[in-house]
């Protein structure tokens, strides 16, 4: 079952998104049967001190009940930092609402594993997580 959603494939369909030129793009990403998906929105940032760089915000990253626990959000999340990466993005973040309230602990100790910063408040969990360092 695992096998039938391994999604290298679609990894391996992004050089388009891969290109490093990237100035401000949304990004979605689904399968056919719209069972999963992560929707992106690739961006320049201008910061206090004038410093422009890329952030990847996953607006959203959705899995059905019935394929959750298959490791196919950790899939989603792991193409999206490739995204990020690809891109000299310094940061990758998200907002989370869990769709089902008793798996907010799952999702922040799931985005904790991958490295993020998690803060949660009310429900909704916010992820952040470092991908470079810029040295002046």
């Amino acid at each position: 079952y695992s096998a039938a959603f391994d999604l290298t494939q679609l990894r391996n369909d992004l050089p388009a998104v891969s290109n490093r030129r990237i100035q401000g793009h949304l990004i979605l990403l689904t399968d056919e049967k719209k069972q999963f998906w992560v929707n992106m929105k690739l961006f320049y940032v201008l910061d206090r001190i004038s410093m422009v760089f890329k952030v990847l915000y996953v607006a959203d990253r959705y899995v059905t009940p019935a394929l959750r626990g298959k490791g196919i959000g950790t899939q989603l999340t792991s193409i999206a930092e490739d995204i990020a990466h690809d891109n000299d993005c310094m940061w990758v973040y998200g907002r989370q609402v869990p769709e089902d309230p008793r798996d907010l602990q799952r999702l922040i100790k799931s985005k904790r594993s991958a490295g993020y910063i998690v803060e949660e408040r009310d429900g909704v969990v916010v992820a952040k997580k470092q991908l470079k360092i810029i040295v002046e």
